[in-house]
């Protein structure tokens, strides 16, 4: 057999074999990745992943800070973009309120935020955070929940927040959560600074708000 026959046997077996695995694939799933429907969504008292418009970013500086409460600096709360304070939280599932001037800068690094309010449910927040143990213990170390600071907007109980991204929800929803986190994830294309390693340990301009609020003045009105 001439060899340039040979050779060209060989490039064509390769690409059925490709052609191959990537039709058992779309048989196994068919639809793609696992995105709730719209109407799964709706039932799961979810708002859509939406993309939030470009507030910018870079450090506040300390006139600007001493000026600006969250509500000044990010009009629609929570932010998914926008000046933000020169540190960054750790990575946690934490039971406290945390400042989101500080967050926005985990979300330029490629975090996924996850806010809770208030009054948020019991049941609710145990299974946020046995959710969120879960993925910082495994695949997903860029992840940060924490109290709102104020309460959070149109009732929801769980805002999702990812560099220009945001879902809320009535409640959690696992399967919502879990197609924010994969869609999202220091996601190429979306956060400026994706790529740097999760900050897992406190200290070099890494803050930790284990046991006591992080806040810093001044604040929005709470009520």
């Amino acid at each position: 057999m001439p060899r340039w026959l040979w050779v060209y046997g060989a490039v064509v077996a390769i690409a059925l074999i490709s052609l191959g695995g990537w039709l058992l694939l779309e048989l196994r799933d068919p639809s793609g990745p696992s995105v709730p429907a719209t109407a799964d969504l709706s039932a799961a008292g979810c708002t859509a992943d939406t993309t939030q418009p470009d507030l910018g970013g870079g450090h506040l500086g300390p006139e600007e800070m001493v000026n600006s409460a969250p509500s000044l600096i990010y009009p629609d709360q929570p932010p998914s973009s926008g000046p933000h304070i020169g540190q960054v939280v750790r990575s946690g599932v934490f039971d406290v309120v945390v400042d989101p001037r500080i967050t926005t800068h985990n979300l330029e690094h490629g975090y996924v935020v996850i806010w809770y309010d208030v009054d948020t449910s019991a049941e609710d927040l145990a299974a946020l955070r046995a959710w969120a143990e879960a993925g910082l213990a495994g695949d997903y170390p860029k992840l940060v929940v924490a109290e709102y600071p104020i309460r959070l907007p149109d009732d929801a109980d769980v805002v999702l927040t990812a560099w220009f991204q945001r879902q809320a929800c009535e409640g959690f929803d696992t399967a919502a959560a879990d197609a924010f986190l994969r869609a999202h994830y220091d996601t190429f294309g979306e956060a400026p600074e994706r790529g740097l390693p999760p900050h897992v340990s406190s200290g070099n301009g890494v803050l930790d708000p284990e046991g006591q609020d992080l806040v810093l003045p001044p604040l929005d009105d709470v009520n």
